[in-house]
């Protein structure tokens, strides 16, 4: 009968122990656990995330368009995939917005809206938990420029109010995050390829390459 109650001792003794030993454990698996280095406890994703949107300035690179267009504004949302690593892709909505100065559609707008995908390249460091990120991209893009505004008269100077457009976004700019804050300024030079638009005097092919530099805010997770 000892014996009996000495193995159900030990027994409960060891249970009691495993319990103890076990409790810890379990614990630490359903709290909250904060993962990353400094400055990235906000961080949801394994790559890095953030949706942003903003504004800035646009004109056109050529003398000729130049000539009859004032510098413009621009507006776009963007999608960054890979904001913590050194290779990210991007998906954008940009739009635009510029008047014509001269010739015979003086008085006119001319409306452009479209979307880009771009490879980035990231250059990420974290200093005193701020990130901070140059990068540049490279992508493909389209948009459609329309003249809005335009008179009977001025219509008889081209046979297209409206066109589509292949761009290529090539450029770079700086990134800074914070706590799930991001900014970030760039610069986007965009050639463009199937040109129909005219805006000149002449009615000869329009080249529609532009610049654009720009600041956008958002949110990083």
């Amino acid at each position: 009968m000892k014996s009996w109650f000495d193995r159900k001792s030990t027994l409960g003794v060891g249970i009691l122990f495993g319990a103890l030993g076990i409790a810890p454990v379990a614990q630490a698996q359903f709290e909250p656990v904060v993962r990353g280095r400094p400055g990235e406890q906000h961080i949801q994703t394994r790559i890095g995330m953030s949706i942003q949107g903003g504004g800035g300035v646009t004109g056109f690179t050529r003398t000729s368009e130049n000539d009859v267009t004032n510098i413009g504004g621009s507006w776009e949302a963007r999608a960054v995939f890979g904001t913590r690593t050194i290779l990210a892709l991007e998906a954008a909505y940009v739009g635009s917005s510029r008047s014509l100065n001269a010739g015979p559609g003086a008085g006119a707008g001319l409306m452009g809206n479209g979307a880009e995908g771009t490879f980035r390249l990231n250059a990420p460091f974290l200093v005193n938990e701020t990130l901070i990120e140059p990068f540049g991209f490279a992508g493909l893009g389209w948009s459609r420029y329309t003249l809005r505004e335009l008179n009977q008269l001025q219509s008889a100077f081209t046979t297209r109010t409206s066109d589509n457009v292949a761009t290529i976004p090539l450029g770079g700019g700086i990134a800074f995050g914070y706590r799930g804050f991001i900014f970030e300024a760039r610069f986007t030079y965009r050639p463009t390829f199937d040109n129909d638009l005219a805006l000149t005097a002449n009615g000869g092919q329009t080249r529609l390459d532009s610049w654009n530099a720009g600041a956008m805010v958002g949110f990083e997770f």
